[in-house]
């Protein structure tokens, strides 16, 4: 719920309607629901860590745009890397 809420305030900040769009989309899909709510379980950690580390910039007078948007990336980056890994020990586990 925590995590939910905390994606839906970020993304909702940036005043990007269509990528908004794109994302309330991508979540209604029964498919992303199952593999995503399996792989947040068993990453909570890392992922809170991160979302520690970005509200923390966002306090941070002084941070350019090029600091903010090289952290969001890595962010992106690392929790793709940990959803890849997911769905490969899934397709090994068959």
């Amino acid at each position: 719920k925590h995590h939910d809420t905390y994606h839906n305030k970020f993304i909702q900040q940036g005043n990007n309607r269509t990528l908004i769009e794109i994302l309330e989309r991508l979540r209604r899909q029964t498919n992303w629901h199952r593999f995503y709510f399996s792989y947040h379980d068993s990453h909570f950690g890392a992922a809170l860590n991160s979302h520690r580390h970005i509200h923390e910039m966002f306090n941070t007078v002084g941070l350019g745009g090029d600091k903010v948007e090289s952290i969001i990336r890595m962010h992106i980056l690392e929790g793709f890397n940990r959803f890849k890994q997911h769905i490969s020990s899934l397709q090994k586990e068959k």
